[in-house]
């Protein structure tokens, strides 16, 4: 979705996709680096669960922030049909993102 989000059509100038591919397996490349870098050594190199569901936790949830905010800022700067259809998936995501945190914290908390 962040890639998607990455590549959108600017009002105004032509469809086509300059750099679109190498900004989609850079940002993969990015993004497996940091679950590589923050996420694995705590259960590979030391296995201790507890960080490891923290960083794992952080990450996704900074993951999905990064994608509501990219879908309101395009909102919000979009209009008619794409306006709309960004609406829809904005109203997809916010909910997913507000129920994986309250998930996240129950389970931490061991309430869940």
């Amino acid at each position: 979705m962040m890639a998607g989000l990455a590549l959108r059509r600017i009002a105004g100038v032509a469809n086509r996709l300059r750099f679109g591919y190498l900004d989609l397996v850079l940002l993969f490349t990015w993004w497996t680096f940091l679950y590589a870098f923050a996420v694995l050594p705590w259960i590979y190199a030391s296995p201790m669960i507890a960080q490891y569901n923290y960083n794992y936790n952080l990450l996704a949830n900074i993951q999905n922030n990064v994608i509501v905010g990219g879908l309101a800022s395009l909102w919000l700067t979009s209009s008619g049909s794409l306006a709309d259809r960004v609406s829809h998936l904005f109203g997809g995501a916010t909910p997913f993102l507000l129920t994986s945190l309250v998930i996240n914290v129950a389970i931490a908390g061991r309430r869940y």
